[in-house]
């Protein structure tokens, strides 16, 4: 089992969330909303005066469980729902780590 870990764009998140429940492979995700920083929050289309003075921009965290082959098939989904919008890589960043257990508690 995969952790897919997406640090997006706020301003993506009602289409990503959109994307992800008419996804079948998809089950659930979680969502939180956290601030993104890095050396190019001074040219971030969605950062306002206040977030480049900060040095912060308004991110979500959307974690997805999935099985091992699922991921390359969400992630190409997850780049086509924004149709495209300020190129490649203007969603945000993702990484993918291996769960070694789950459960419900």
């Amino acid at each position: 089992m995969k952790c897919l870990t997406i640090f997006l764009h706020a301003a993506y998140e009602n289409e990503v969330v959109d994307c992800l429940r008419g996804a079948e492979s998809v089950s659930g995700f979680s969502l939180s909303d956290c601030r993104g920083h890095s050396r190019h929050t001074s040219d971030d289309p969605f950062a306002a005066a206040r977030d480049r003075v900060e040095g912060f921009v308004p991110r979500v965290r959307l974690e997805v469980f999935l099985e091992d082959g699922l991921v390359d098939g969400v992630l190409k989904l997850l780049e086509h729902c924004a149709g495209g919008i300020g190129g490649a890589g203007a969603m945000g960043a993702w990484f993918v780590s291996e769960v070694g257990r789950s459960g419900r508690l």
